[in-house]
């Protein structure tokens, strides 16, 4: 009888430490969407993997990829998403699929691939710092969209570094050719020894250098300011010419005059009535040019921008990151330049 009391309260508590579990999960996931409300995206990053690693549900790692598309990691979000997605029949995923699906299509926006062929395989890959192993080359690549960094590196050989631009949606074809490391200088043979001499090796070519960068991100955001700029000043023209055509109505309905006369019985003249409206007609083209100078500066500032060498990866990027939880949804906008 003992035996028998002591067996069921262990499975009493084996069954509720089963049933702690998945609160314990929605608890930490609550958590972490209300860190995402608040912009803290990586504290909630962190809270999402916790509640994953305690109950692996579609909903945790759907959670996890979206905290990362919020910073960034379009790859890691990427493959998170596509493996949250795959059970079809649970319930949180076939709730919120539209949802997620569209959220799947935002980040394949930010990523492209990079096929790598080198004279050497395999080889130790590295993408913009990040490593990605050792590869059987050629291969092809997930990456993010926009500046590019291949770093190769095989035993014997040279490091090999090229710098490219993939288009996103696109693909980038990269042929890298590494340099063998320079072999030591041969010893000074003993006295009455006979050597043969080794043949000299001509040096390999090296590698191509590499392409300026070119930062697409940024230059898109350079037309849109461009196209803001001119559509301001083409507004500025246009009330400065109603300014003029009433300026000149105005002068014809005051035969001249500097002043026009006020009008009787308290009610304005048609003359006082034409010069406010092209006062008013002045304010606006006034208003209209200076913002079209600022937005054509802004355009040409990020043009040039985009196509400096020195500029960062990475720094023109603009970001779309939904949520979703048990009874709410939303999305965040943000990036940097």
């Amino acid at each position: 009888m003992r035996h028998v009391t002591i067996l069921a309260a262990a499975l009493a508590c084996v069954a509720a430490d089963a049933r702690a579990q998945p609160a314990d999960a929605d608890s930490l996931i609550k958590s972490g969407l209300e860190l995402r409300r608040q912009h803290r995206d990586a504290e909630a990053l962190e809270v999402f993997r916790r509640a994953y690693d305690a109950s692996p549900t579609p909903r945790a790692l759907a959670q996890i990829a979206f905290a990362e598309q919020a910073l960034g990691k379009w790859v890691e979000a990427e493959a998170d998403l596509q493996r949250a997605l795959a059970p079809r029949d649970d319930p949180w995923i076939s709730r919120n699929l539209a949802l997620l699906q569209r959220g799947l299509a935002t980040i394949q926006e930010h990523l492209g691939w990079i096929e790598i062929a080198a004279d050497v395989t395999p080889a130790d890959v590295r993408i913009n710092g990040v490593d990605l192993g050792t590869h059987g080359l050629p291969e092809k690549l997930r990456v993010e969209a926009g500046s590019v960094d291949i770093e190769l590196r095989a035993r014997g050989y040279e490091t090999a570094r090229r710098l490219t631009t993939v288009e996103p949606a696109g693909t980038g074809h990269e042929s890298i050719h590494l340099v063998p490391l320079a072999m030591p200088a041969p010893e000074t043979p003993a006295p009455g020894v006979v050597t043969t001499p080794a043949l000299a090796v001509a040096p390999a070519p090296s590698s191509a250098e590499a392409p300026p960068h070119r930062d697409v991100a940024l230059r898109n955001t350079s037309f849109v300011w461009l196209g803001a700029g001119a559509v301001a000043l083409g507004l500025g023209t246009y009330f400065g010419v109603r300014t003029l055509d009433a300026k000149s109505q105005r002068d014809q309905a005051c035969h001249g005059q500097p002043a026009c006369p006020p009008g009787d019985n308290g009610r304005v003249s048609p003359g006082v009535a034409l010069d406010q409206e092209a006062r008013a007609f002045a304010t606006d083209s006034t208003a209209w040019f200076a913002a079209g100078i600022l937005a054509a500066g802004v355009g040409a500032t990020f043009f040039w921008m985009s196509r400096s060498d020195t500029h960062p990866a990475h720094s023109g990027a603009v970001r779309v990151a939904p949520f979703v939880g048990a009874d709410r949804a939303g999305a965040q906008l943000g990036g940097n330049w």
